[in-house]
């Protein structure tokens, strides 16, 4: 089980910050502009970051947060670490339309089904340092289309564009575990937007999804009655 904090870690631009995942694994982050967090493939089994440099190259993924993500997860603040400076948001986000419609998936062999995607995805332009209205995440504004309607044959385009949702707990955390996994930025929403076919390891994000006991058990720890 992960045990649950009662208050957000206050923001500050350039605050670096620990999560601890599940089977004890820490990952690094950093805030920038509210409310973005920048992961980086930094992972370890000890909340120990000695020697450790924050680059640019190294960064997994960015992306904006619920203050119930930073509520709920056990979060360090890490003090003897240099910020990584002058971090530029992404321009390119993608785009969920709306009427969300249930997606059968297939994990190990057994078909599941889970809800709340869009109907279609859409890879735009979104300067979230405009000063526009397009710099609020809730509003799920942008600028421009790049790719209006996302093909097969854009997958690859546009692996490393995040959606323009906000994470929350346990969702990012289990899939920042994955990332530790793989060894690199995976992203199991847009997979499973995307219809990819779903590796094995994806089983504890759909058990998420779904709302299983297995998942309230890992991440709640909830007992079944």
């Amino acid at each position: 089980m992960i045990e649950k904090k009662k208050r957000a870690t206050p923001w500050k631009s350039g605050k670096i910050i620990s999560i601890r995942l599940r089977n004890g694994v820490y990952v690094l982050a950093q805030m920038v502009r509210e409310p973005y967090l920048v992961f980086f493939n930094h992972f370890k089994e000890k909340n120990s970051w000695k020697g450790v440099t924050l680059k640019e190259e190294n960064i997994l993924f960015c992306k904006a947060v619920t203050r119930q993500f930073l509520r709920s997860s056990p979060v360090t603040i890490v003090k003897d670490l240099e910020p990584l400076l002058d971090y530029r948001l992404p321009k390119e986000w993608l785009y969920s339309h709306m009427g969300g419609h249930p997606i059968t998936v297939s994990v190990k062999g057994q078909e599941r089904q889970v809800a709340g995607f869009g109907q279609r995805l859409s890879l735009v332009q979104a300067d979230k340092e405009s000063g526009q209205p397009e710099d609020n995440p809730m509003l799920g504004l942008f600028q421009a289309y790049i790719l209006p309607d996302i093909q097969e044959q854009d997958w690859e385009r546009v692996g490393q564009a995040e959606l323009m949702s906000l994470e929350v707990f346990p969702t990012l955390n289990e899939r920042l575990y994955l990332c530790f996994l793989f060894g690199k930025n995976v992203n199991p929403e847009l997979d499973i937007s995307l219809g990819k076919p779903l590796p094995d390891e994806y089983e504890t994000y759909l058990d998420i999804l779904t709302n299983s006991p297995e998942a309230r058990r890992l991440y709640l720890g909830e007992e079944d009655d």
